[in-house]
């Protein structure tokens, strides 16, 4: 059995990927003020059960 080579295409892909998704969650990292903003979304759950995820 031949051992094959993962390829240039491949590690490209799969940098582009990496970047994307570093950059993502730099992009939602930065928009996150407090604690608040991350457990309770802000107060920004929308739906009429809101008040049932947003109690405490």
């Amino acid at each position: 059995m031949e051992a094959q080579s993962f390829g240039t295409l491949n590690y490209i892909a799969l940098f582009v990927y990496l970047a994307a998704i570093m950059a993502v969650g730099v992009y939602f990292a930065r928009r996150q003020k407090s604690a608040d903003d991350y457990f309770k979304a802000g107060g920004r759950i929308p739906g009429r059960d809101r008040e049932r995820f947003l109690s405490n």
